[in-house]
């Protein structure tokens, strides 16, 4: 109902309001695909209107954050993924605080190779690639919960909730060291740099987070 919502505040042109909007829902889980927004327009050409309107918008104010998000979650909806990404680093640019923009713009870039620690530093030991088979839980703001099922066979789920319905999205994952490399099935990449603190204890900071992030704390459980 919020992404309705947000699309008919784009319809009517109130992009702050629609921004701020989808920027809540592309917190908790991904949007529509390009088959179920399109089945709310009478024709593809109502929509395209609607979205050039928009992308005059964003080149008339160019320092508008609201506008690049609001236009990259479209992107994105229509498979435009290398346009998405150029809006959303802009986004990032403008607005370094945005979780959601840097997150959705990890989920959508390749992986970047790590680099080469300094011969004077000390690299972080490698987590143990079957110490982190099994299902992990974490709490985040907001009385956010995340749970990562890591399986022995290479799968993974990740499954998100902030006081309403249960997101989750699955695929692949490897693990390298200390860098955990999620693909989900829809695709993008989300790498996490996780430290074994205890047996059944997992520090993870997502690579691209907003400076500063305290990263998550996942427990081993049972289930």
């Amino acid at each position: 109902m919020q992404e309705f919502r947000a699309l008919c505040l784009f319809a009517l042109g109130r992009y702050h309001e629609a921004a701020a909007v989808m920027n809540a829902v592309l917190a908790v889980g991904p949007g529509w695909d390009w088959t179920t927004m399109i089945s709310l327009y009478s024709s593809v050409d109502t929509y395209t209107a609607q979205l050039r309107a928009l992308e005059q918008y964003v080149r008339q104010y160019p320092n508008s954050a609201d506008g690049h998000f609001l236009v990259a979650y479209h992107y994105i909806t229509t498979g435009a993924n290398p346009e998405a990404i150029r809006e959303l680093k802009k986004v990032v640019e403008l607005q370094p605080n945005d979780t959601v923009a840097a997150n959705t713009l990890l989920m959508l870039s390749p992986a970047s190779p790590p680099t080469t620690p300094p011969a004077t530093a000390t690299a972080a030991p490698a987590v143990p690639a079957d110490k982190v088979v099994g299902s992990w839980s974490a709490s985040g703001p907001k009385n956010a919960k995340y749970k990562m099922i890591l399986g022995s066979d290479g799968a993974f789920t990740w499954n998100y909730s902030r006081g309403g319905p249960k997101q989750s999205v699955k695929g692949v994952y490897a693990l390298d060291g200390d860098t955990l490399a999620m693909q989900p099935d829809g695709g993008g990449t989300m790498v996490l740099e996780v430290k074994r603190k205890a047996p059944n204890e997992i520090h993870a900071d997502i690579i691209g987070a907003a400076k500063g992030a305290p990263g998550l704390e996942f427990k081993k459980s049972s289930s």
